[in-house]
């Protein structure tokens, strides 16, 4: 039998955390020559935008159709990451993005799961990531009233 709603996290989804030198200085290769880090290792506000607007819709979509007959629904995911923002919380944050990841069965993209060895960098990212999720539940609030105003107007 299938067990659904069950998450899977990757170790190597959550090993940028630990922060250990070998693995400090892996991620901080891969985000430098990905373009993420400049020469300085400050992060490109551009390419954390971009890579929010680039993986952020469909996880948003996917959860939005997982937790659909779940209490709180996506409404519920979109308070606690706000809740974490608001307090800073950005470590907290992404382990709470990956296991929401695991929960969709998808792995976490290997440049996001390098951010969190560069605390600014998790930091631009997950606030453009919060940009992105704040429009996609507006959209979603749009859409609810515009079908619901098309079915009384029937």
């Amino acid at each position: 039998m299938r067990k659904y709603y069950m998450s899977h996290v990757d170790f190597s989804e959550i090993e940028t955390i630990s922060k250990d030198e070998t693995t400090r200085e892996i991620a901080m290769t891969r985000l430098t020559e990905g373009g993420a880090l400049n020469a300085k290792g400050k992060p490109d506000a551009g390419y954390m935008r971009n890579l929010s607007e680039t993986f952020a819709p469909p996880f948003f979509a996917k959860l939005q159709r997982r937790l659909s007959r779940r209490r709180g629904g996506i409404g519920g995911a979109y308070e606690i990451f706000s809740r974490l923002q608001s307090g800073k919380e950005y470590t907290a944050m992404y382990l709470y993005l990956v296991i929401l990841y695991g929960f969709l069965e998808w792995q976490v993209p290997q440049m996001v799961a390098q951010l969190p060895v560069v605390p600014e960098a998790l930091k631009a990212f997950l606030t453009a990531f919060m940009e992105d999720f704040s429009r996609f539940m507006a959209d979603m609030e749009t859409a609810e009233t515009e079908s619901t105003v098309e079915d009384e107007s029937e």
